[in-house]
């Protein structure tokens, strides 16, 4: 019966033991696993936060970059090219010779054409006899008055848009050319109120000949054979006066250049070569440097340091 006891008791003492080496054993490995899932935990967490930082600032620094302007678009190649650059100047100017009212001509405000605010109408025949912009032959600049009477006895009527004093002024001068030989206009004005002055108007042949073919005339008509009641006027009025007897078709124009009232006979106006003397912009060649963004720093700051963190936590 004692050996039973002794027996039961030691067994007893024999389990406890294997149970507390057991429980020692596990409480190791527990330890151990607890460590390396710790140690493991760490170093996930740094690549984690490294992972976080870099999902996060790179947008920032993309946005930090967006919000720097640029200057200017690079060129293609990206190398510094002359372009035009129009220098700041002062508007286009008219010179213009003293003594002299232009009417049409390189001394027109309007460069080479009818002056400011004048007009052009016919009297009988058709409106598009007249020609203002004729390109050939002009006497100078690049345009001139082409005249075409469809009608006997027409006028072609050149307008002010008011009336003005011609008291300074000498002559009416202006230059002619026949489209074909025999063709001749009288001249004649148009007081305050638009009407013509002279019941018969004079002839261009009385001051200066008949206008020829191939050549340019110049016509100085002196104020005052036009007999005017008041040195007021409104306009100038060339009337055909061959009244039909030239029975060609199609009919051939007659043309007109450089009408101005003067101090001087015409071919004493200076008249620039080549059209009307201007002055405005000019244009001059401008470098532009290399094209060189204006990039954050951010963009390369926030990388150095998550590959600094990686190094340091690798």
């Amino acid at each position: 019966m004692m050996f039973c006891k002794q027996l039961h008791k030691n067994a007893t003492s024999l389990t406890i033991e294997l149970v507390k080496d057991i429980l020692n054993l596990m409480s190791k490995n527990a330890q151990k696993i607890l460590l390396d899932f710790k140690d493991s935990l760490n170093r996930n967490s740094v690549k984690l936060l490294i992972i976080l930082v870099t999902l996060f600032t790179l947008p920032f620094a993309t946005i930090l970059q967006k919000n720097q302007p640029l200057q200017y678009n690079p060129p293609q190649n990206n190398l510094a090219v002359p372009i035009a650059k129009t220098a700041q100047a002062a508007e286009p100017q008219i010179v213009i010779p003293d003594g002299i009212l232009p009417v049409y001509g390189v001394h027109a405000t309007t460069l080479d054409n009818l002056e400011d605010g004048w007009t052009t109408s016919i009297l009988y025949g058709t409106i598009t006899a007249v020609d203002i912009f004729n390109k050939s032959p002009t006497y100078n600049g690049s345009n001139s008055i082409a005249y075409t009477v469809t009608a006997p006895w027409d006028e072609l009527r050149l307008t002010a848009p008011a009336p003005f004093d011609i008291s300074q002024y000498a002559y009416l001068t202006f230059y002619a050319q026949a489209g074909s030989p025999g063709q001749l206009l009288g001249v004649n004005m148009l007081d305050a109120s638009g009407q013509p002055i002279l019941a018969n108007p004079i002839p261009m042949s009385s001051y200066g000949g008949m206008p020829v073919t191939g050549s340019w005339t110049v016509y100085n008509m002196p104020i005052q054979v036009f007999n005017l009641p008041s040195t007021t006027i409104s306009g100038i009025v060339f009337k055909d006066l061959n009244g039909g007897t030239q029975n060609i078709q199609p009919p051939p124009a007659i043309y007109i250049d450089e009408i101005n009232f003067s101090v001087q006979p015409g071919e004493d106006i200076p008249l620039p070569s080549g059209g009307a003397q201007i002055s405005g912009p000019t244009t001059v060649p401008t470098p532009v440097m290399p094209y060189y963004p204006d990039i954050s720093p951010w963009v390369y700051i926030i990388p150095a340091i998550i590959i600094g963190l990686a190094i340091i936590f690798q």
